[in-house]
């Protein structure tokens, strides 16, 4: 896990972790790819929002707070 100097509850939660790891890869692609911009190619953005889409699937077998957590998180 990323050292984070910001304090969040849920970050250590084990049933989110799959979430958190699969936010934080597409977080270092889009980084090492687009180190300096929010202009992205458009089959990068389209590959971005599949991986998204895996990670909300993830999202709905979660517990309805837990849900409702990794839902703000993705978005």
């Amino acid at each position: 896990m990323v050292d984070n100097p910001v304090y969040n509850k849920y970050r250590l939660n084990n049933e989110l972790q799959p979430i958190i790891h699969q936010e934080l890869k597409i977080i270092q692609k889009i980084n090492s790819k687009y180190p300096y911009t929010l202009r992205y190619k458009p089959s990068d953005r389209n590959a971005y929002q599949q991986e998204l889409q895996r990670a909300e699937l993830d999202t709905k077998q979660l517990h309805a707070k837990l849900r409702i957590v990794a839902a703000d998180s993705i978005h």
